[in-house]
């Protein structure tokens, strides 16, 4: 399974402009399936074990201009369109 999680995470780097923005989505999308509640930012936070004032530098990954949400999405639909066809 972590193989498979490792190489869809590895298809959405071409989405970013920058190394860096593309590494704060994968601790995002990693702490997004292993959090335990639905309290944001802060249960990824929390669920990773991550130093609290983190918080604002997570926040500004959704403001980023290191990707387009579009360009996401697109990349999110081909890849499940590749699953279901596999």
């Amino acid at each position: 399974m972590y193989q498979s999680i490792d190489k869809i995470l590895l298809e959405f780097k071409e989405c970013f402009k920058r190394v860096k923005t593309w590494q704060w989505f994968i601790v995002l999308m990693i702490g997004l399936m292993v959090r335990n509640s639905y309290r944001g930012v802060t249960s990824i936070i929390s669920a990773l074990r991550l130093k609290p004032e983190l918080y604002h530098t997570m926040l500004h990954f959704f403001r980023s201009t290191g990707y387009r949400v579009e360009d996401l999405y697109d990349k999110w639909v081909m890849i499940a369109i590749d699953l279901l066809h596999n």
